[in-house]
């Protein structure tokens, strides 16, 4: 388990996400970036595997240099607020 606090840009309001999976610490934290939220604090349960704010960046980066370069990505999920 998962929990992904962020700001919201437009109101400054703290939010938290909670996922159960590696893949989806990713696929919402980049959704909170797109989006242009703040992500502040990635957080998980003893036995899952660590997972940085400097690790969504870097996938954000490296998603937005391969898309520009033609490789087609399944779109984000939506976020819950």
């Amino acid at each position: 388990m998962y929990i992904l606090t962020s700001r919201r840009r437009e109101t400054s309001q703290v939010q938290y996400h909670y996922t159960d999976n590696h893949q989806g610490v990713f696929d919402v934290g980049l959704a909170l970036l797109n989006r242009g939220d703040e992500l502040i604090n990635i957080s998980g349960t003893k036995d899952a595997f660590p997972v940085t704010l400097m690790d969504i960046e870097t996938a954000r980066a490296a998603r937005s240099r391969y898309v520009a370069q033609g490789v087609r990505y399944e779109p984000l999920p939506p976020l819950r607020d």
